[in-house]
């Protein structure tokens, strides 16, 4: 995976260099020579990002004026107050939106309050226990559905489902198996065990379904564009009592190039902050074959602590605006001991 993010990080780094060399003839071609040039529709002819209320070519109260040459008007009652934002000279983006999502992340965890219980008994914790590198690998796919309520703030929800493991290497001194399993060390010919180290991976495979709520306040002036995500998840994963729930914000900022009639590339760089802590259930396997009493392997039912390592990470990305109502988006999320793919298509109405 890590190859893989390696290489789209060197492409989407080659896009941006090249999208700030694209547009540098722009600015001496006027509207009206593109329509001429251009045989596609109105519709196809994209000059900056779709994706935000964007400012371009023109000062702040300058009226946005339809292909008439007439004050334009805005059909729908949302986003509030969009009249008045054309009346300043911003495009704006169609007001409803429908995308599906594919992600994957993998992350190293830090793990902390392990408790285990024999047999179904009451779980008590064990502080005598080593962790060794511990990393989740989730799959999601999600719809998500948006609305402009405010020119520059953008509501979103999504649905998805999802899947994943978390392997977690563990060893334990023999002796302090041995006690915790109500045998004795004590003595001159302790047992054999006593003098093991015990190691076991405690390694979950889980599914589940999860919901998130969000907003993304935006803005564009000229081929430049701010964002700032901010996405509440709550995941129920059927191995879990009680739902796992994160806290995500993703600011970036971006350069937009037009493709002529194959509609505008927009680059992006930006941060990741993700908080997500939750309990993980499973079940450890020890080999207690030289424990008296003991079968040859014994299973101990767990609940551990896990969170992600790193707490923030770089994103780079594109969107591609096919038209004003299709558009394509990927990132890579990279940078400490995360990384992230995220790809969706849109349609905008």
């Amino acid at each position: 995976m890590k190859f893989l993010l390696s290489k789209y990080t060197s492409y989407l780094l080659f896009f941006l260099l090249a999208s700030t060399h694209s547009h540098a003839n722009d600015k001496d071609i006027e509207t009206a020579k593109e329509v001429e040039d251009c045989q596609c529709s109105q519709e196809d002819i994209i000059r900056v990002t779709e994706l935000y209320p964007t400012l371009k070519g023109r000062e702040i109260g300058e009226i946005l004026l339809d292909k008439n040459g007439k004050r334009k008007i805005w059909p729908r009652a949302l986003p509030f107050f969009a009249q008045e934002v054309l009346d300043l000279g911003f495009e704006l983006p169609k007001t409803f939106g429908i995308a599906i999502i594919p992600n994957v992340i993998g992350q190293d965890l830090i793990l902390k309050d392990l408790k285990v219980g024999l047999n179904g008994s009451e779980m008590v914790p064990l502080d005598f226990v080593q962790f060794g590198h511990a990393r989740a690998e989730n799959e999601n796919l999600q719809i998500k559905a948006d609305v402009w309520l405010f020119p520059f703030l953008n509501l979103y929800a999504t649905y998805g489902k999802m899947k994943g493991n978390a392997a977690t290497p563990i060893s334990i001194k023999g002796k302090d198996l041995v006690e915790f399993l109500g045998g004795s060390c004590d003595g001159l010919f302790p047992l054999p065990a006593c003098n093991k180290n015990i190691a076991s991976i405690a390694d979950p495979h889980y599914t589940g379904s999860n919901i998130s709520l969000g907003f993304t306040l935006a803005m564009g002036w000229d081929r430049f564009f701010v964002a700032l995500p901010v996405t509440y998840v709550i995941t129920d994963i059927n191995i879990l009592e009680d739902d796992v729930k994160a806290f995500q914000v993703s600011p970036r900022i971006g350069i937009s190039s037009d493709a002529g009639r194959w509609g505008t590339l927009s680059t992006f760089v930006g941060v990741t902050y993700l908080d997500a802590e939750l309990d993980v259930a499973g079940k450890l396997t020890f080999d207690t074959s030289d424990i008296p009493d003991e079968n040859d392997r014994t299973e101990l039912d767990f609940i551990i602590n896990q969170e992600n390592a790193d707490k923030i990470n770089y994103l780079i990305g594109f969107n591609w605006d096919v038209t004003k109502s299709w558009s394509f988006h990927s990132e890579a999320g990279f940078g400490g001991s995360r990384e992230s793919f995220i790809a969706s298509t849109t349609y905008r109405f």
